[in-house]
């Protein structure tokens, strides 16, 4: 259950960042040749990356959310509901965060590449 939870909240994020749009077959790609184009794609990673941090803190912030308002029991157990949601967030925010990370990693190949093709 929570693994498939997981994978609509992943989905439901894939098709935030890419705008809803479907992605575009092997033949419709155009890797990028130029410095302008590879900058381009730079720029592009460097947003997404920021989506993804902001999606991360997201859930961060709504973990915290969902523990205040399904409090631990009197007796000091912790709330059942409230252990699997901090699960599932903490999941989606390492998630996001690798996201990112990665997205910035391509980010900063795409730049290093345009100013290889400037000849700096």
């Amino acid at each position: 259950m929570l693994r498939t939870i997981r994978h609509i909240a992943v989905t439901v994020a894939l098709a935030a960042t890419f705008g809803g749009t479907t992605l575009a077959l092997a033949e419709d790609v155009k890797l990028p040749e130029t410095a302008a184009e590879h900058m381009a794609m730079s720029k592009e990673y460097n947003e997404k990356a920021a989506t993804w941090r902001a999606e991360a803190a997201l859930h961060k912030k709504m973990a915290a959310e969902y523990l205040k308002s399904h409090p631990d029991r009197k007796s000091g157990a912790r709330n059942s509901w409230a252990v699997k949601m901090e699960e599932h967030c903490s999941a989606l925010v390492r998630d996001a965060k690798a996201a990112a990370t990665d997205a910035e990693e391509l980010a900063k190949f795409h730049r290093l590449r345009a100013l290889e093709l400037e000849g700096k």
